[in-house]
């Protein structure tokens, strides 16, 4: 077993650092969607600003500001 890591020891090494910088790329993907972040920085010019997730919810904020409730006195 000692010999085999031996001999692999670049390829042990390389697989550990592409597996960490994977990791990294998910854990990145992840939390932009749970912080509601756009991917591509700028929502009016990208073709999918429509979808996104941060135009929706502006949109859902300036409809909830421009609701108006009368209240009885």
């Amino acid at each position: 077993m000692l010999a085999f890591i031996q001999e692999n020891i670049a390829n042990i090494i390389v697989g550990a650092i592409v597996i960490c910088v994977l990791f990294l790329a998910i854990r990145h993907l992840v939390k932009n969607k749970h912080s509601m972040s756009c991917s591509c920085g700028d929502c009016g010019s990208c073709a999918s600003s429509g979808l996104c997730s941060i135009h929706k919810q502006e949109e859902n904020q300036e409809a909830a500001e421009n609701i108006h409730i009368k209240k009885r006195p």
